[in-house]
């Protein structure tokens, strides 16, 4: 069996272990690269987790993907490739999971380094990584410095690219636009760079289907500078040019909150309202709703209002009992609160 082969066969066999044994449990899954031993150390789920862990499985049709490589209908470099996107779309890949992620796609790569979409794969899992490691420590500490190591390789992979591989380029100038606001700790972010790049994806891919995620883009970095005015107006623009899209919904979501921030209450409440008549029973409208709740709350301490609100979301969209428990607290609550008013 040839090197590659065996290597990519190790790993597979690491990556289906994940999720079998009690947590705490760890097994160390090696495979060489030409001189290199590299390990990765997998965190084992509860058996309960676990269940999630299968049905994560069955939602990506991974099992339908093994079947493919074992009939030689897909290469072992876009098997792994794909693994690592259904974990990014599945939003599981966090903490030691974005170590697998990146691992999967460095792995990915080292066996077909021609693929662009496999290097955007690192590329996105680089930037996820180096997003969690800023996250949980500041960026001049040991961690947050190899954090924006990863968030720098990402976007030199980004700008490769978008030099050499046009049928990605507009992908990887979203994520390059994305890495310099996405992360979690604010003094990595330059907001500024990252309006920039959306505006070059606008720009030079106006056919792009990352352009109403760019256009939205923009006005939340507006919205983090706390420049609310220009923040709306670029919101406005999603609205007006990407009406079919779900960032259009989340536009008028995010000015509702921009006037919350200039405590134009008045007119927050119209757009969240706005949400809830466009688009009844829908999870955003149950989120718009909350939001008005809120507003009525805190802001106007028009108490009768937000219970009536409150019991409009457990009728109509509360989904789990931890939910219905908090929300009808909360009634309690502001129940009390008018009790003691008289």
């Amino acid at each position: 069996m040839k090197k590659p082969e065996l290597l990519t066969k190790i790993l597979i066999g690491g990556i289906f272990l994940f999720g079998i044994f009690n947590i705490g449990c760890q097994e160390k899954i090696a495979f060489k690269n030409g001189n290199n031993d590299e390990y990765l150390s997998i965190e084992k789920y509860r058996v309960k987790e676990a269940k999630n862990w299968m049905s994560f499985i069955e939602k990506n049709k991974l099992v339908e993907l093994e079947k493919m490589r074992k009939n030689g209908l897909i290469t072992n470099a876009n098997y792994l490739a794909k693994i690592g996107y259904a974990f990014m779309d599945d939003k599981l890949g966090r903490g030691k999971e974005d170590e697998l992620v990146c691992e999967l796609f460095k792995h990915a790569y080292k066996l077909d380094p021609k693929n662009p979409e496999i290097l955007l794969g690192l590329g996105r899992a680089y930037d996820m990584k180096g997003d969690e490691m800023l996250h949980h420590d500041n960026e001049d500490n040991k961690e947050g410095k190899k954090g924006k190591k990863y968030k720098e390789d990402a976007r030199r992979i980004f700008k490769k690219i978008i030099k050499n591989s046009p049928e990605f380029a507009d992908n990887a100038q979203y994520y390059l636009g994305a890495s310099y606001c996405d992360s979690q700790t604010i003094n990595d972010n330059n907001y500024q760079q990252s309006i920039q790049k959306f505006r070059e994806l606008i720009q030079l891919y106006p056919e792009s289907k990352f352009c109403s995620k760019a256009q939205y883009g923009i006005g939340k970095c507006f919205e983090n500078l706390k420049n609310y005015e220009n923040a709306i107006e670029e919101y406005r623009k999603v609205i007006e040019k990407y009406s079919q899209g779900e960032e259009r919904i989340w536009a008028d979501r995010s000015i509702g909150w921009c006037y919350v921030w200039m405590k134009n209450y008045k007119n927050a409440l119209s757009h969240f309202q706005k949400i809830v008549d466009n688009f009844p029973k829908t999870e955003y409208a149950g989120l718009a709703l909350l939001d008005i709740a809120e507003i009525y709350k805190n802001n106007f301490r028009e108490y009768n209002k937000a219970i009536e609100v409150y019991k409009e979301y457990l009728h109509n969209y509360a989904k789990t009992t931890i939910e219905t428990e908090t929300y009808q607290e909360e009634i309690n609550t502001l129940k009390e609160k008018l009790k003691n008013e008289y």
